[in-house]
């Protein structure tokens, strides 16, 4: 994937610095280090080049990349903070 990234950034016509995206892309791996099964292990892998396979051949629209992304690198609004927190059961009281 790390090799395909610039490709992919090009392609879809993202505006994502390729280190910072490189940085994303190893979170993803990390998020899985904790599991032990080789079952799952090569479950994840082979997912990982369908995922892979599906963006180099351009099967996926813009926005189903973008959405990959856009957690770590687009800031949420305030309606958004204000709703998770209503929904988390941390709502401030202003009324």
């Amino acid at each position: 994937m790390i090799k395909e990234l610039p490709k992919v950034l090009s392609i879809y016509d993202i505006d994502i610095p390729v280190p910072q995206a490189r940085l994303y892309v190893k979170e993803h791996f990390t998020q899985n280090s904790h599991i032990e099964d080789p079952r799952v292990i090569d479950m994840l892998v082979n997912k990982g080049y369908m995922e892979l396979e599906e963006t180099l051949m351009q099967w996926k629209q813009k926005a189903q990349l973008m959405r990959v992304f856009e957690e770590r690198y687009v800031r949420k609004s305030d309606e958004d903070v204000m709703l998770d927190e209503f929904f988390s059961g941390n709502e401030k009281s202003g009324m």
